[in-house]
């Protein structure tokens, strides 16, 4: 029970710890969650995400209770489950961002503007003025510039499925009032 001591024991262990956890994990469970919710994951993949989430809850109990969770490479256990899928799993997510048409939207029309601009901003309030590392290093470590691009590129890819989702509704509502 020390690691659980050490890290919840003060407001900076603890946004260090639950960030240690977030930029390991974050992505992969944002793009799980995403295929979840959009219908796109396989049934042939669902033993493997089963098996990701059940070691996601065993491993991160085991970190965040006994270890030192600032030490970030101990959440990657449940990713062995992922890494193997992730091209398969994942393709469409990636393919989605590289669209040039979703670039275009959100620069081209103000509201995604608007909301690419919202989404940067606290982004960089999180990154750069919530969290810190409490180790004390000389200022030549990236975690913020790391964290700083990770939610930048969930952001975009966030966007980039409403402007999806906004084309496809469009695109039925033509084919309907044919």
């Amino acid at each position: 029970m020390l690691g659980i001591v050490f890290n919840f024991k003060d407001k900076a262990h603890t946004i260090e710890t639950l960030f240690a956890f977030l930029l390991v994990l974050g992505p992969i469970i944002y793009l799980v969650l995403i295929n979840i919710f959009q219908n796109k994951t396989l049934v042939a993949y669902r033993k493997y995400i089963n098996a990701f989430t059940v070691t996601l809850v065993l491993n991160s109990t085991i970190v965040f209770t006994i270890t030192l969770a600032h030490e970030a490479r101990l959440f990657t256990l449940p990713l062995f489950f992922i890494w193997p899928l992730f091209g398969t799993l994942f393709y469409n997510n990636i393919k989605q961002m590289l669209l040039a048409k979703n670039y275009k939207s959100i620069f081209t029309k103000w509201n995604y503007t608007l909301l690419c601009i919202f989404f940067t901003f606290v982004n960089y309030l999180i990154s750069f003025k919530l969290y810190a590392t409490t180790v004390t290093y000389c200022g030549d470590e990236f975690f913020n510039e790391y964290l700083f691009g990770l939610i930048l590129l969930l952001n975009i890819h966030l966007i980039c499925i409403i402007i999806d989702k906004k084309d496809n509704v469009k695109q039925q509502l033509l084919c309907y009032n044919k």
